[in-house]
């Protein structure tokens, strides 16, 4: 099994167990706090958020050349590139503290008529905690961008499983000797260093990295600077979409409120982690197929490959969503937490089709034609932004998710999708096949729908049996009219090997 395939099932087997942890971790972590100081971390975590976009896309762009000069096995160029981002690094580590001391006495007095003074002492801790934490993993990132441009997916998929393991034990046991909030960002931080030491160790004990700085050429680094000027802006973008909303609704209502928002922000970044598993495995892949040539027909298989099989576990988890939702919520984390449900389906509908089309966005970084895409996308964003000030002062959470979805669906089908195209991109090819796969889709819907009016499940047992009931019929009806060769494939041919491998040993 090569390595991009085993990152993948990787990926897949961490999004599971982060999905099962999540689920038992936040109502754990509920108990040790109140509903005011699980809002007010995340809505510190959402200010500190926009300082992660001071990696200023490094790490893609790394990855980006590194694979390139891999590709072309040009040691000098490799050496060269890893000491000069080193310096970039070392550079944005004193930016962030720097930026970081100033927002945290710019960023806190907009929360003083919606927090209490008690409040506002532990939001300046929690910042610092975590403020510190970027400002050591953002020049790790490089160490990271060495490691997946080596496709060691492995070792990257298997780290970021075990972090996602050991970091809500490390939490709850520091919660269970002080519930301080402060507890969740200290054993954040710690595990955060413990996946920083190992990635280090393993990019020079195992891949034997160097860096040596043969010389520094200041066209270099603006021709890098300007790549990852792009990626950064999307950053940007990606964390208003994500975080904006918290930080309007800790403003104008208060930290309940994002608790609240919180936890379908939550629900959304599982939702699409379902199509991100296999998206960093191919950023390599692909920069070496663009190093070698421009022809778009290899990109554009893996593109349609992967869109469909993305579509169709986003479609899944979406109507799983809508189906179970509520009764989920309840059990999760409380009858108090509802308004949440019509907040997700909002947002999981908005990022339906960007999600399901992000190869692309790899594409164009490959390709370098990252900029207007960049451009597109940031204005959405400052859209969005503005428009769930208006909204949240009309519908609270309610208008924050409505305008996030809106400006996504309509930038991404009208602008995007055209930018897409006019790159080569297969945007039609990618419509054709979803046009396919969706009158089964919304069958799926509509049986679903009709079966829990029937028959709603009242227990939690009956919660999980009936998840597991749709889940099985989903995938029946995907064999029977969706799945093409390739993706029946996919499940054949493990299955076939582990056959194959139980008949030789009983033999």
């Amino acid at each position: 099994m090569n390595q991009r395939k085993a990152g993948a099932i990787l990926s897949y087997l961490s999004l599971g167990i982060n999905s099962i942890v999540g689920i038992i971790y936040i109502p754990m972590l509920l108990w040790f706090l109140t509903k005011e100081e699980f809002g007010l971390y995340q809505l510190v975590g959402a200010a500190v958020g926009y300082l992660s976009t001071m990696d200023f896309g490094l790490s893609n762009t790394t990855t980006r050349y590194y694979s390139r000069y891999l590709a072309q096995k040009d040691t000098a160029a490799q050496e060269n590139l890893l000491a000069t981002c080193a310096i970039l690094y070392g550079g944005l580590a004193v930016l962030v503290f720097a930026v970081g001391a100033g927002l945290l006495f710019g960023f806190l007095p907009f929360y003083q008529n919606t927090l209490s003074a008690q409040e506002i002492v532990s939001a300046k801790y929690l910042f610092f905690i975590l403020l510190f934490n970027l400002a050591i993993s953002l020049p790790a990132n490089i160490f990271t961008a060495i490691v997946n441009s080596h496709e060691r997916f492995i070792f990257t998929k298997g780290l970021s499983l075990l972090n996602i393991i050991l970091q809500p034990i490390v939490i709850l046991l520091l919660l269970s000797r002080s519930p301080h909030v402060l507890m969740v960002a200290l054993g954040h931080t710690a595990c955060s260093i413990l996946v920083i030491c190992l990635t280090v160790w393993y990019s020079f004990a195992k891949l034997h990295v160097t860096f040596k700085l043969h010389t520094w050429s200041s066209a270099f680094v603006k021709e890098l600077l300007t790549y990852s000027f792009f990626i950064f802006l999307v950053m940007v973008v990606e964390i208003i979409y994500l975080k904006t909303g918290q930080l309007i609704l800790g403003a104008f209502i208060g930290t309940a409120a994002v608790a609240v928002y919180s936890v379908s922000v939550q629900i959304l970044m599982m939702f699409r982690s379902f199509s991100g598993a296999i998206f960093h495995v191919f950023l390599p892949r692909l920069s070496a197929i663009a190093a070698c040539t421009e022809r778009m027909e290899e990109m554009n298989h893996i593109f349609i490959k992967i869109s469909r099989l993305q579509f169709m576990l986003l479609s899944l988890v979406l109507i799983g969503f809508i189906l179970y939702g509520k009764p989920f919520l309840t059990l999760w984390v409380g009858a108090d937490f509802l308004p949440s449900y019509t907040y997700t389906i909002i947002l999981m509908l908005g990022y339906l089709f960007v999600s399901s089309q992000n190869m692309a966005v790899l594409i164009l970084q490959a390709k370098n034609k990252y900029a207007p895409y960049a451009y597109i996308y940031t204005i959405t964003g400052v859209v969005s932004l503005a428009l769930s000030v208006v909204l949240c002062k009309w519908w609270g959470g309610l208008g924050c998710a409505l305008a996030t979805a809106v400006c996504l669906g309509v930038g991404q089908l009208f602008a995007t999708d055209i930018y897409y195209a006019r790159q080569g991109i297969s945007v039609r090819g990618y419509f054709r096949n979803i046009g396919s796969m969706l009158p089964m889709i919304l069958v799926c819907l509509a049986i679903g729908l009709t079966a829990e009016y029937l028959y709603p499940p009242k227990t939690p047992v009956a919660l999980v049996g009936h998840g597991a009931a749709f889940c099985l019929f989903f995938f029946v009806i995907c064999w029977k009219f969706i799945f093409n060769t390739y993706e029946k494939n996919l499940i054949l041919q493990p299955l076939q090997k582990i056959f194959q491998k139980g008949i030789a040993h009983v033999k």
